[in-house]
């Protein structure tokens, strides 16, 4: 005699397996520096969808966690394939347009840049390739980014999810914080 669970029995298990994996698409990182201040800031954890882009390709603004040699980092991508990126005097111009980036801030001392780092005041332009997304942090004085010509652009199949929202600070009051 086969015994069989119940309907209700088996609506439950398929829903704990929908949850779970979801939850197992969300994993949390530590921010190890200030490259994405003010959105994130040093020593912060952030939770990242890991799936964000299974079916899709980052666009522009997104704030992603992406590989680069043998780290992980957090970067915003300003440009997508075929755009054209170019700063000029710290402002980026977008397929002809510049860009107002309100998260944008400049703390360091960078507003006279050595020569070895005049990519941080201007760069480009820079056609971005099929593929590959143009990335910056949000702090600029302090960012390796796309603009540095041995960073570059990034192969699409890189990013590792989207960052969400704030999970740990030590400001409680951001803690909850969505990123965008």
């Amino acid at each position: 005699m086969e015994r069989s669970l119940p309907k209700f029995s088996w609506l439950v298990v398929l829903i704990l397996v929908c949850l779970l994996s979801a939850c197992a698409q969300e994993r949390v990182f530590t921010q190890p520096n200030s490259a994405m201040e003010p959105t994130v800031l040093e020593g912060e954890k952030f939770a990242v969808n890991g799936s964000a882009y299974r079916n899709s390709t980052p666009v522009r603004g997104d704030v992603v966690v992406l590989r680069h040699g043998d780290i992980l980092v957090l970067k915003r991508v300003i440009a997508v394939s075929s755009d054209t990126v170019e700063g000029r005097d710290f402002q980026v111009i977008l397929s002809g347009t510049q860009l107002q980036e309100a998260y944008v801030q400049h703390t360091g001392k960078n507003s006279d840049p050595p020569p070895s780092f005049s990519f941080l005041k201007n760069f480009g332009p820079t056609k971005v390739p099929i593929g590959q997304i143009f990335v910056m942090g949000d702090n600029r004085d302090f960012s390796n980014d796309s603009r540095d010509p041995s960073f570059g652009t990034i192969s699409v199949s890189d990013v590792l999810g989207k960052a969400l929202r704030i999970v740990k600070s030590s400001n409680s009051g951001r803690e909850g914080t969505v990123i965008h």
